[in-house]
């Protein structure tokens, strides 16, 4: 009998690479029930005419409006009965080995409650799948570029050592697989977070209830990085803004007053120093490198220092 998996993927509008992801799940059937439950937020592409097209073999949430990520899958979670929950963005393209690989590890690591594959482009080139913890020493540690050797470590512990996982802080939202009974326990997503840092939130909760967080890459999917977010250039300020005010609560949410104000503090400090770098090679290589969202992220975490002074709602 095969082992019965739950798939939860959220859509908002992107047909085309929704259906992508679908057909490339089909290589796992072979291997596992899979039980596909799509949430789709409110597309206005002919998702919801294409999931009920597909209501043999899917199950379909269609909700009115954009409710966020964290909420869409929380809806799908409360009706999941299986052991095992693959989470995944609608732009993620599956393998063989991605659901296997993951599911694996999760069997062989009683104490991990969710496990991140790796997370490669579509030219073949690795994303950074994993992340610190924010923490003031893990920003200043980005301030000065260590944090780079942090990747450069666990995918060394694994490649050298043969290891087919470490222990991480943080996963990419991305794609996972979970425990179904530890992400119920914890809640699921906070759904306060509509858009980004859901998945760091939902990892802290995680080793606050005394799970850990796994990386692992026997397993491998390809992502196409945005696009499930942005589809046109101008539209990338507003989720760069999006993504400030969503860090902000994390902090919020985590941290006191004084740690927020430090970390944000940093952050501005970030901003100007990838500016002041980019503004250099462009005089030293005559090569343009543009500043402009640098300049909107720092703009932004202007904004959002000054309404925490005024005590304002982020």
């Amino acid at each position: 009998m095969k082992d019965k998996i739950t798939v939860i993927i959220v859509s908002y509008n992107t047909l085309k690479i929704l259906d992508e992801c679908l057909k490339s799940l089909s290589q796992s059937k072979n291997i596992y029930d899979i039980n596909i439950i799509v949430v789709d937020n409110g597309s206005t592409d002919g998702t919801v005419e294409y999931l009920y097209n597909k209501r043999q073999t899917i199950d379909a949430i269609n909700n009115n409006i954009n409710i966020g990520y964290g909420k869409a899958i929380n809806q799908a979670l409360g009706k999941v009965k299986s052991r095992y929950t693959i989470i995944s963005n609608s732009d993620i393209i599956f393998n063989d080995e991605t659901i296997p690989g993951m599911i694996e590890m999760l069997r062989k690591n009683n104490k991990y409650a969710m496990i991140g594959p790796k997370l490669i482009y579509k030219n073949g080139t690795r994303q950074i799948s994993i992340r610190l913890k924010p923490s003031l020493l893990n920003s200043i540690l980005q301030l000065i570029f260590i944090s780079k050797i942090y990747y450069v470590y666990k995918e060394t512990v694994l490649t050298v050592f043969h290891k087919k996982m470490v222990k991480v802080d943080c996963i990419s939202g991305a794609l996972f697989a979970g425990r179904t009974n530890a992400l119920k326990a914890v809640g699921g997503f906070d759904e306060r977070f509509k858009f980004y840092s859901e998945d760091v939130d939902l990892c802290l909760k995680i080793a606050e209830n005394k799970w850990k967080v796994g990386y692992t890459n026997i397993a491998n999917a390809i992502h196409a990085h945005g696009a499930s977010s942005f589809k046109k250039v101008g539209q990338k300020s507003i989720f760069v803004c999006k993504q400030i005010v969503a860090k902000t609560m994390l902090y919020q949410k985590w941290f006191s007053m004084r740690k927020v104000r430090i970390l944000i503090w940093l952050h501005k400090i970030d901003c100007l120093k990838i500016i002041a770098i980019k503004k250099l090679v462009t005089v030293l290589l005559s090569d343009y490198y543009s500043t402009d969202m640098n300049i909107v992220e720092y703009d932004q975490w202007c904004i959002v220092a000054e309404k925490i002074d005024n005590k304002k709602q982020i």
